[in-house]
């Protein structure tokens, strides 16, 4: 509790700094458990391994009802297999900060310059380290999906894979573009599922998507907090 807005992240590292616990299990607020055993199943890792110090849920929309939502979840429909493209989905489209756990020892040792999300920082760090990360199929949670052009906006330039290469290669060199790398094939193939699935709507968000591209350098560079709350 604090009259001061600073973001997540810098609530987030504060939060790394003090908590007492072996783990620490972040859900993002506007998230729906799929049942009881979520969190559970989120750290079970940590006692299979001593080597895993991150491990994070599985992340799903609700779903789309409109043709904008479709849109947006036919993206969604392209980096769900994407997380199976590599090691099991023990990658950084398996690694998303609404469902998140974190060893002690490693989250003391962040420290977040000023970035845009901290999902990618931690999962970058935990790689470069040279220590393991698990995702967690069965950590099932929702959140919805933006029902705005605004919205959508807003989140892509904070998560798109273009958009985190650019603010995170600075930190972390080729290691970002390495990790966001995907087999060509399977690449297609998971577009083609979401165009024959939904054909405008996948034209629709590819043409913005498109657009988007120019921007990310210049938005990177002029952060603002507020830019990046979407309230859908």
């Amino acid at each position: 509790e604090d009259r001061t807005q600073k973001g997540k992240v810098k609530r987030v590292e504060q939060m790394f700094q003090s908590f007492e616990g072996d783990v620490l299990v972040l859900l993002d607020a506007d998230l729906k458990l799929e049942n009881n055993v979520v969190i559970e199943n989120l750290i079970k890792p940590f006692h299979s391994s001593s080597e895993i110090v991150l491990t994070a849920g599985n992340t799903r929309p609700f779903k789309p009802t409109t043709f904008f939502e479709r849109a947006v979840y036919s993206t969604f429909m392209v980096f769900d297999e994407s997380r199976k493209f590599k090691n099991n989905g023990n990658n950084i489209f398996g690694c998303n900060g609404g469902c998140l756990a974190i060893d002690k020892t490693f989250a003391r040792s962040l420290r977040f310059p000023n970035i845009i999300n901290e999902d990618d920082y931690i999962y970058f760090s935990c790689v470069k380290a040279g220590l393991n990360f698990k995702h967690v199929p069965n950590a099932i949670v929702y959140y919805k999906l933006p029902n705005n052009l605004r919205d959508y906006l807003k989140q892509s330039f904070r998560s798109n894979p273009d958009a985190v290469i650019q603010n995170f290669s600075h930190y972390f060199g080729d290691l970002v573009a390495q990790e966001y790398s995907r087999p060509i094939v399977p690449y297609i193939v998971a577009i083609l599922k979401s165009f024959f699935r939904y054909p405008l709507e996948t034209i629709y968000i590819s043409v913005i998507a498109l657009l988007s591209k120019t921007f990310y350098p210049i938005i990177s560079k002029r952060f603002k907090l507020s830019w990046y709350t979407a309230a859908s």
